[in-house]
């Protein structure tokens, strides 16, 4: 065997070194890209001359303040969009943000954020599943930034009818606009941007009885959102509104009248997001089935128009809830069920939560606008609000046939061989009918068919009479 000449050692060691060098390099721009690092919020902000010189002027602590600011949005070299705000509090308490509302060209969608700096009142954020364009001119529309609301610093004006508000949204209305000239030079612009904020809010549901087919009740429960906004809205066409739905249901064993009954059991199914966009010409409806009518609805109303609903009636504390909001929307019924299962009382229905408007088109002063909204997530309670009202013309049919019931039910009761009597004569009598029916049918099927082949015949006897 030959020994390796020394020039061939050191070739043989040269490759290992190379390939070794390789394989690391290949390793750590993997983990690099994996677990990517992005620079303090400070430092970034400090790279603009106009923040260094107006920080403490435009951006003030205030530890009353529990609002977020958005300063600037940017595009980072992994193709992420970067994000940075402002929390007067931050210092006292720092409340992140959840959310941003952009507008983009298929319509206003909430994005999640991921905290990635964060030094005193300044923030820095991810806009997580959006990836930056490879289009040479690109637009960011940022309607509001939405963070997750405290009870200790947010307020909830209706805390006291069971609503509830899972975040609160603050208004941004800037357009952020990115480029580059034909020197390749980047081109950074930003300019306000229209936006309609909801000033109040309130979630509910009117429950509308149904008929009563054998051992079901069954009604519908039609959501609706009261709102009214910042702008003094003429004629509201359109609402895009999104929310949240669940299935539920309840089995209950023991008296459901009981303060405590023997149990109760509940489940809840996943949740499921869903949209509806509404229109004016729109409407909801619900058959009421046996004994009570079909009830249809305005799926956009105001609300003066809501309280006005004909079979709808509202106490005055209600009125009053409702009296500050100028719009209702109507925008999904649901069905709900109650029967018995022996000892058990299953009740099916839906529930509606985290429920958020998201574009509003409407007139004002003769122009038609289409903006972003500016709104939190917020449910309703579980009671109905507002109570089913009878017309006198359903309640007179209702009457007249319990009434006609009951009747028949004493009749029959106090006299049962005089009815059995009467049934036999009715059933004798309905027997004779159809009889004589059936007879007098036949003699016209007959004579329909002895005139045709009568007249069949005829013709035939002609013909052969001429030879």
């Amino acid at each position: 065997m030959k020994e390796l000449s020394f020039n061939a050692f050191r070739r043989i060691i040269l490759i290992f070194i190379v390939f070794a060098v390789l394989l690391v390099s290949v390793s750590s721009t993997a983990f690099a890209y994996a677990t990517a690092e992005y620079s303090d919020v400070l430092y970034d902000l400090s790279l603009d001359d106009e923040f260094v010189a107006k920080k403490d002027e435009l951006y003030k602590a205030d530890d009353e303040d529990f609002s977020i600011e958005l300063i600037n949005v940017a595009e980072s070299a992994d193709n992420r969009l970067l994000i940075y705000t402002h929390h007067p509090a931050g210092e006292k308490v720092f409340l992140p943000a959840k959310y941003i509302r952009m507008q983009m060209e298929e319509g206003v969608n909430d994005y999640s954020l991921t905290l990635i700096s964060q030094n005193g009142r300044f923030a820095k954020y991810i806009v997580n599943d959006f990836i930056v364009s490879e289009e040479v001119e690109r637009v960011y529309k940022i309607v509001a930034l939405l963070r997750e609301f405290n009870q200790e610093y947010d307020e909830n004006a209706y805390i006291d009818q069971d609503q509830t508000i899972a975040c609160v949204s603050f208004p941004v209305g800037k357009q952020y606009y990115f480029s580059q000239d034909e020197n390749l030079e980047s081109i950074n612009k930003c300019f306000d941007l229209a936006v309609i904020q909801v000033t109040d809010k309130f979630l509910g549901h009117v429950r509308y009885p149904g008929g009563f087919p054998p051992f079901v009740f069954s009604s519908c429960d039609s959501f609706f959102l009261a709102f009214d906004t910042d702008l003094p809205i003429e004629r509201l066409t359109r609402a895009t509104i999104r929310y949240t739905h669940r299935y539920y249901y309840e089995t209950l064993y023991g008296n459901p009248n009981d303060i405590f009954p023997d149990s109760v059991q509940v489940s809840v199914s996943g949740p499921l997001l869903a949209e509806k966009i509404l229109t004016e010409e729109q409407k909801g409806s619900f058959d009421g089935g046996l004994f009570f009518p079909e009830y249809t609805w305005k799926r956009i109303e105001t609300v003066s128009d809501f309280l006005k609903t004909p079979e709808l009636e509202f106490t005055d504390s209600e009125k009053q809830i409702l009296s500050s909001k100028k719009w209702v929307l109507r925008f999904c019924e649901e069905d709900v069920f109650q029967y018995w299962e022996g000892a058990y009382l299953l009740t099916h229905c839906s529930l509606i939560s985290d429920v958020s408007l998201f574009e509003l088109e409407f007139l004002l002063n003769g122009q038609t606008y289409n903006l972003g909204v500016v709104d939190n997530y917020q449910t309703g309670s579980r009671n109905a609000f507002g109570h089913y009202s009878l017309t006198n013309k359903y309640l007179l049919m209702i009457v007249f046939f319990a009434i006609l019931l009951a009747f028949l039910v004493i009749v029959i009761f106090l006299f049962p061989k005089i009815i059995l009597k009467f049934f036999s004569f009715v059933l004798d009598a309905i027997l004779f009918v159809i009889k004589w029916f059936f007879i007098i049918l036949w003699w016209i099927i007959r004579a329909l068919f002895k005139w045709i082949f009568g007249k069949n015949n005829h013709k035939g006897n002609g013909k052969g009479g001429g030879k």
